[in-house]
């Protein structure tokens, strides 16, 4: 049984993707860990579902380090995303692989989409009204 069914997305941690990066729950704004981390959750969002591998995140935040210096650095982003109450269990890891979990919050993009595939224009417009920026800004 998915971890969210009978829960509204209004209910679910939100991910704002266009303008400041932030993440809101229940109405309130939630401390995110350090800028890796924000980086590699917004990576992730952009594709949810889609597993990425340890080496390419590590490749893509941590180009100025070695390899095995790399791996520590993600491995330490990624508890803190996994230890992050308002994200409980979206972010899952294997020892190759990186996903984010779309049942267990939403996004500010994903919410667009929705409305114009579903072609709910009320809903489109009042999104679209409130988009301030570009995406990850």
């Amino acid at each position: 049984m998915p971890a969210n069914e009978g829960t509204s997305p209004a209910r679910l941690p939100r991910l704002q993707l266009f303008g400041r990066f932030r993440l809101t729950h229940s109405g309130n704004d939630v401390t995110l860990p350090g800028r890796k981390a924000r980086a590699i959750l917004a990576y992730l969002s952009l594709a949810v579902g889609l597993a990425a591998s340890r080496a390419e995140l590590s490749c893509l935040m941590w180009t100025d380090r070695g390899a095995d210096q790399a791996r520590a650095s993600l491995r330490q982003s990624l508890k803190e995303l996994r230890e992050l109450a308002a994200l409980h269990g979206a972010v899952t890891t294997t020892r190759d692989e990186v996903r984010l979990d779309g049942d267990r919050f939403t996004t500010d993009l994903n919410e667009v989409g929705h409305a114009a595939n579903s072609h709910d224009l009320p809903t489109l417009a009042g999104l679209l009204d409130e988009i301030r920026g570009d995406l990850l800004e």
